[in-house]
């Protein structure tokens, strides 16, 4: 895993923060999940990809374990899954999170 914040995420010369974001690989799939409080990602069923998983906390808070440990996010930090890492997304209860996130391959 890898953690950064959106202030770290600076375009090339004619690129885009996504572009940078992907380090050269490409961004095959992506959305924007709004969180209820409290709400579990996948019906807080834990899963892995083959692929990096990126995501983006726009607003709120979220909790995220990852390989049984649990990170606190908020506004403004970006978190990188390594390929086959274990996790899943929980909204925070008073300020749940609204998240860009993106598969990249």
């Amino acid at each position: 895993m890898k953690k950064l914040q959106v202030s770290e995420l600076v375009a090339e010369e004619g690129g885009t923060i996504f572009g940078n974001l992907a380090m050269g690989k490409g961004i095959t799939r992506g959305g924007v999940h709004i969180f209820k409080p409290g709400e579990v990602a996948h019906g807080g069923e834990r899963h892995v990809h083959e692929i990096e998983e990126a995501f983006i906390i726009l607003q709120g808070k979220a909790r995220l374990p990852i390989d049984g440990q649990t990170y606190d996010l908020q506004a403004g930090d970006v978190v990188i899954i390594e390929p086959g890492e274990d996790h899943h997304m929980t909204g925070d209860e008073d300020e749940p999170a609204v998240v860009i996130w993106l598969h990249i391959e």
